[in-house]
């Protein structure tokens, strides 16, 4: 039986709210539970555990203070602990089990008559003191009557003998929580040195485990900010005491954050998980449990099985609740059969996107098994959402590149995607490989063949890319797209000769891009002829003034003409087409000329 202790050294930190979310937690996952209150001044761990309706009594009919007042009245332990403990109903489905021992009848006069006549001091320090050997002996009977795997103690805050007793002689485990203030953390500090000098009990460990926990920060604060706040609590915490035997040596603090709607109306979030959707506080409270549950008691397959059929059977009541059920067990157990049912939940709910995305990555990552169709669903219909690309995100390229082969290579749509990963990512050449095994396998479009080329071009592969411009040249030998990435592939080597089929749809060309345009008429040592629409400058710069926002191919071309020293008769055709408004466009396209005059021929 483990015994985790709760303890804080103020109030208001949210610490009964923990244990009864822990408890019912540990139940979800088939454990036996029995969580006491130890906050005898005030209680309240049953108003957390114990569905009470409006109309009905919240008292206890007994609990811990009644069995101590029972010891010390008649000089002897009462019967039977059970008479003192109540069965915590949980609702259907829950293999678990949780039994609460309240601190007793609260709130009336009998128990706060029965909690005065206590003399703790002497229980614990007189000659003859039982108050130690009383509380082990209520928890070795506990054990024997429950078998259970988990003692939670909800312990007074401050400084007192009943929480010495919580925090000393009780637990394997020790939660302290915290608050980012100097009285809260001064006296949290000096309570835990104090543990390391107390005894343990016979048969335990040697020393308790200490979590601290950072409680009721701001949600939504700076990840730096946090890290700040941790990195100085952190060192507070473990500075050096004046006898240096009592320094602490603590990790730092996990964080609980402020979730305002438990303010409005609390309620337990492991119990009520489509109310808790999107709530930091249960993701927070999630990175808690992992620290204090061991995943082997998780993990049995028959175990694990029956969580995974109760999220199941409660999809059709309870959707949300069912699904939120799922990524909890999954989030804990990083189990593949437990990802393989929430995609199979995804799909079900017509779910996709990143959340669906990052489950799948997960499984393949457990099974490598990319023909799983669970897979393929979740990069069909989710990584086209994930705009824009971005590295540090999921899901990985290797992930989604092994799944789109396992399908048949042949998705256009994905596979361009993959190569846009590849490429933000600047593998270029990759990228290119990936846009020319589609078109092994599918007809892609003019865009994705053009890309194709210039991603080989950026890569220095200019055999390949020759290889697809001479694949495609008779499919998309005219357009406009598909003319303007050969010309850059010819451009982007110094000795590339023109092609005369390429020279000769300068227009074309024009039409996509006039720079790249102008320089392929440089590079084929070209005098500008007239055209149909007279000079082939005038029409390409025609063609910048059509667009809806023509100031950037606007000040491309105008810087072309300063490079080769025309910038007069880039003016005098500004003139002839705008007339008038020709002064003002000239001063927007030179607000910048510092900037044109780094653009170099590409």
């Amino acid at each position: 039986m483990q015994t985790i202790t709760f303890y804080s050294y103020k109030g208001g930190v949210g610490r009964t709210l923990v244990v009864a979310n822990v408890a019912r937690y540990l139940a979800q996952f088939g454990q036996k539970v029995i969580a006491m209150d130890l906050d005898l001044e005030a209680p309240g761990l049953h108003y957390k555990l114990l569905p009470i309706a409006p109309d009905q009594d919240a008292t206890p009919t007994r609990g811990l203070v009644d069995y101590v007042h029972a010891f010390v009245d008649k000089g002897g332990l009462p019967d039977h602990i059970e008479d003192y403990l109540v069965q915590v109903p949980l609702g259907p489905g829950i293999a678990g089990q949780v039994h609460l021992m309240p601190a007793g009848a609260v709130p009336s006069p009998d128990y706060w008559h029965k909690l005065a006549r206590l003399d703790w001091h002497e229980l614990f320090y007189s000659d003859d003191a039982q108050g130690i050997p009383l509380f082990l002996e209520i928890k070795e009977r506990i054990r024997a009557a429950y078998e259970p795997a988990f003692l939670l103690v909800d312990a007074r805050t401050g400084i007192t003998e009943i929480g010495g007793v919580a925090t000393t002689v009780l637990p394997d485990q020790l939660v302290c929580l915290l608050l980012n203030n100097r009285e809260n953390l001064e006296g949290a500090r000096a309570v835990l040195r104090g543990i390391r000098t107390v005894p343990r009990p016979p048969g335990a460990a040697t020393a308790v485990k200490v979590i601290p926990v950072l409680s009721r920060l701001p949600a939504r604060r700076k990840p730096e900010h946090e890290q700040q706040v941790i990195a100085e609590v952190t060192a507070f915490l473990n500075a050096p005491a004046t006898h240096l035997e009592d320094t602490l040596e603590l990790p730092e603090p996990l964080l609980l954050h402020v979730d305002r709607d438990l303010e409005i109306r609390e309620r337990l979030l492991i119990a009520t998980p489509e109310e808790g959707r999107g709530s930091v506080l249960l993701g927070d409270y999630l990175l808690l449990f992992e620290q204090l549950i061991p995943r082997e008691l998780i993990l049995a397959k028959p175990q694990l099985d029956l969580l995974i059929a109760h999220a199941k059977d409660a999809l059709t009541d309870e959707p949300d609740g069912a699904q939120l059920e799922l990524e909890n067990l999954a989030r804990f157990t990083d189990h593949a059969d437990v990802y393989s049912e929430l995609l199979r939940l995804y799909k079900l709910r017509s779910i996709f996107g990143p959340r669906v995305l990052a489950a799948a990555e997960r499984l393949w990552s457990l099974v490598r098994d990319p023909y799983d169709p669970m897979l393929w669903y979740a990069v069909k219909t989710g990584f086209h959402t994930v705009i824009p690309f971005s590295m540090g995100q999921s899901p990985s390229l290797a992930f989604l590149e092994a799944v789109w082969r396992a399908n048949g290579s042949d998705d256009m749509e994905i596979a361009k995607e993959l190569a846009a990963g590849f490429a933000t990512a600047e593998y270029d050449s990759h990228a290119a490989d990936i846009l020319i095994e589609l078109g092994e396998h599918a007809d892609p479009d003019e865009t994705t063949v053009a890309w194709c080329v210039e991603l080989l071009a950026w890569s220095e592969r200019w055999d390949s890319a020759q290889v697809v411009i001479e694949r495609y040249a008779d499919q998309f030998g005219k357009s406009g797209r598909f003319l303007e990435a050969w010309a850059r592939l010819v451009l982007s080597r110094s000795d590339a000769e023109v092609p005369p089929a390429l020279g000769r749809c300068l227009e074309e060309i024009a039409a996509e891009d006039p720079i790249i345009a102008l320089n392929l008429a440089k590079r084929a040592g070209r005098k500008l002829a007239p055209t149909l629409a007279g000079d082939i400058e005038l029409q390409i710069l025609a063609v910048a003034l059509s667009d809806e926002a023509p100031t950037k191919r606007m000040r491309d071309l105008r810087s072309w003409f300063d490079q080769a020293g025309r910038v007069d008769e880039f003016d005098a055709h500004l003139r002839s087409l705008l007339g008038n408004e020709a002064d003002g466009l000239r001063a927007v396209l030179t607000s910048r000329s510092a900037t044109y005059q780094k653009i170099t021929e590409r």
